[in-house]
């Protein structure tokens, strides 16, 4: 069975964290840097798999990461009135824009473009101040 695609973590401690649990050394100090090469490659496919598998489908995002849909909404909504607000009540794809319902019955609204962007850092593990 193959790993569900997923945006890619290069995180210099969590990989350290792995590979120390795994058997990535020749020796006790020397690593198998084509078997760690490997890793971060197979971490990269797995990042341009979930790209592409979402990339102008927000409504399967919705479907399959609710999660991930919601940070989208909460990272894009730059109304100050709405900064505090949880309390998304549904997310659907209108038109080809992403469209976010709240219990106040107020809705924002997203671009197909916005939605692409974001997917993309996401799925390349871009910082916040590289976006």
């Amino acid at each position: 069975m193959t790993e569900k695609p997923k945006p890619l973590d290069l995180n210099l401690e969590r990989l350290v964290e792995e590979w120390s649990k795994r058997e990535y050394w020749i020796t006790r100090d020397e690593p198998d840097l084509e078997a760690m090469a490997e890793h971060v490659i197979k971490r990269i496919k797995s990042a341009c798999e979930f790209y592409l598998r979402y990339k102008d489908k927000p409504g399967l995002l919705i479907k399959e990461c609710p999660e991930l849909i919601k940070k989208f909404v909460k990272e894009h909504d730059l109304m100050e009135v709405f900064f505090a607000k949880e309390d998304i009540l549904e997310i659907k794809v209108v038109d080809g824009s992403i469209i976010a319902f709240l219990k106040d019955r107020t809705g924002l609204s997203f671009s197909k473009k916005e939605y692409n962007d974001w997917l993309f850092k996401l799925a390349f593990g871009l910082r916040e101040d590289e976006r």
